[in-house]
């Protein structure tokens, strides 16, 4: 009996035992464990992130248009290069033998005008001497005209003679005369005009002939470094293709392409932060160009930022991202970001009150970084769920496992 009454004793101890640790998991497990932040108040700025890379601000291939041997490579990637410095040499022989022969040509013709303008001016004296011979010629005819009018007996013998003097010398004039006109009808007719023509063409492919000379020295257009160099010694130039590409890095264009909601919100001088990715430091500069016009392939437009590049530190594609600030809200409240939850796109938070989750819509402002401005809805005393927060309704009981 006495076995008995133990056994008795030891059952209602056991049930006693598990319904009460039934009834405090049961307790325990009403109250929904969450993480809680408590509402700040601080200056908040609007900030707009974009990321893009660094390129060149010039970039100039370099092309030759006719099939040359390629005989001198005067400098390799990566060397730094002045304007004018030469960085290849092509085979000239065959350019500089029609340049030869062009300049002959206008050495001829520039001589071949100077004579023809020469004969042209003694045409000129030879008309004028025949125009002087046909006066003293009419001169004399008239002078002997007025001799045998004047004839008389009284003076037949002194007036015949003169007449002959006169008509002697009339004679000459009319052969000196008709020896001029000779003279003239023997010089060639001579087009000045049409030589001057051929001389003008003749430079100008004489000059041609010398570009083409000069275009067998490839030069670098600017100051600035050889980013391609696609030839060698002894090879053949490719024509229209590059031969080699100079870039010029400082200052380098950090650029970007945004949507229309970006675009909207910057413009030129805005201030800027940006970090190059493998340097240390950030950068601080301003938006030089806001494209006006969308890019029909990409639906984008295109921002760009200028970089100090004097050392060539921030090479062309080089990641780049910008921090553009589009204004602030003094003492605004702020939630961390991963509080928030939408209903229908309309945002809402839980809110703790006497361990209770309270669901309270919001009205938001400002994103920054990990944290979200809030207009409506909330106050700096509050203290909003982070975490559990998806398990959570209105008047929901919870237990806070974290110290905010």
């Amino acid at each position: 009996m006495k076995r008995f009454t133990t056994v008795i004793a030891s059952l209602l101890f056991l049930v006693a035992c598990s319904t009460e640790d039934i009834t405090s998991e049961t307790a325990t497990g009403q109250q929904i464990p969450v993480d809680i932040a408590s509402v700040q108040e601080i200056n908040l700025e609007q900030k707009l992130e974009l990321t893009g890379q660094a390129l060149p601000n010039a970039v100039i291939p370099l092309f030759t248009t006719t099939p040359f041997n390629v005989v001198e490579v005067n400098k390799k990637v990566g060397d730094k290069v002045d304007k004018g410095d030469q960085i290849l040499k092509l085979d000239d022989e065959i350019v500089r033998s029609q340049a030869r022969q062009a300049q002959k040509a206008v050495t001829e013709l520039e001589k071949g005008i100077t004579a023809a303008k020469q004969l042209q001016k003694s045409a000129e004296s030879g008309l004028m001497e025949i125009q002087k011979l046909q006066m003293e010629l009419e001169a004399s005819l008239e002078k002997s005209r007025e001799l045998i009018q004047g004839l008389t007996e009284e003076t037949e013998d002194v007036s015949l003679l003169m007449i002959i003097q006169q008509s002697l010398e009339t004679s000459l004039k009319q052969a000196e005369l008709t020896q001029a006109a000779g003279q003239m009808g023997s010089l060639p007719q001579i087009n000045v005009a049409e030589l001057e023509m051929q001389l003008e063409v003749a430079r100008q492919n004489a000059r041609q002939a010398q570009m083409a000379v000069d275009a067998t020295t490839i030069t670098s257009p600017i100051k600035g470094t050889i980013a391609e160099l696609n030839v060698t010694a002894n090879q053949i130039a490719p024509p229209n293709s590059p031969l080699a590409t100079v870039v010029n890095l400082s200052p380098i264009i950090a650029t970007f392409h945004v949507n229309s909601f970006q675009v909207v919100q910057l413009k030129e001088e805005m201030q800027a932060t940006l970090f190059v990715d493998g340097l240390p430091n950030e950068i601080e500069s301003k938006i030089q160009v806001v494209s006006p016009t969308i890019n029909p392939q990409t639906n984008l437009f295109k921002v760009e930022i200028p970089i100090q590049n004097e050392e060539e530190k921030i090479k062309g594609g080089m990641r780049v991202t910008a921090f553009i600030n589009l204004g602030g809200v003094e003492k605004a409240n702020v939630i961390p970001i991963d509080s928030v939850l939408y209903d229908e796109n309309s945002p809402y938070v839980f809110i703790v009150q006497n361990g209770v989750a309270k669901r309270r819509d919001v009205v938001l402002g400002i994103r920054s970084g990990n944290v979200v401005g809030v207009h409506e809805g909330i106050t700096k005393e509050d203290f909003v769920v982070v975490r559990g927060k998806e398990r959570l309704t209105d008047g929901a009981e919870i237990i806070v496992r974290n110290e905010d």
